[in-house]
């Protein structure tokens, strides 16, 4: 039962959502998580990230994340998206009308290869 959780004064979910980096983290690596999926929620916070090698779940995470502040309270924060090098390691540079799809597209593979992962 959550019902603390509904009460939170609007300071404390700021100060939740400033933090969620290494909230989780803690979490993710207490639950048993592979270290991809710990990684990706630790550099949620990191615009600008530009790992080595191909794509991603880091990449996956700040795309989302980016498309997900659109019109909300955190959107003055969300950088312009050809200021985020996961728009174009996910072969995203454009902001088309194509762009949800990808985004789509990309968070299937996500989910299909974690949960690859977690069953074994």
């Amino acid at each position: 039962d959550h019902r603390d959780l509904h009460s939170f004064p609007t300071r404390r979910s700021s100060d939740l959502h400033d933090n969620r980096a290494d909230l989780g983290r803690i979490l993710l690596t207490m639950w048993g998580m592979p270290r991809e999926i710990v990684d990706a929620a630790a550099r949620c916070n990191q615009w600008g990230y530009d790992g080595p090698g191909p794509a991603d779940y880091t990449d996956i995470v700040l795309v989302a994340q980016w498309h997900a502040t659109i019109g909300g309270p955190y959107n003055r924060r969300r950088p312009a998206l050809e200021d985020v090098p996961a728009f174009r390691r996910l072969g995203l540079q454009s902001a088309s009308p194509e762009l949800g799809v990808k985004i789509m597209e990309a968070a299937d593979h996500a989910i299909d290869e974690a949960e690859s992962m977690l069953v074994g």
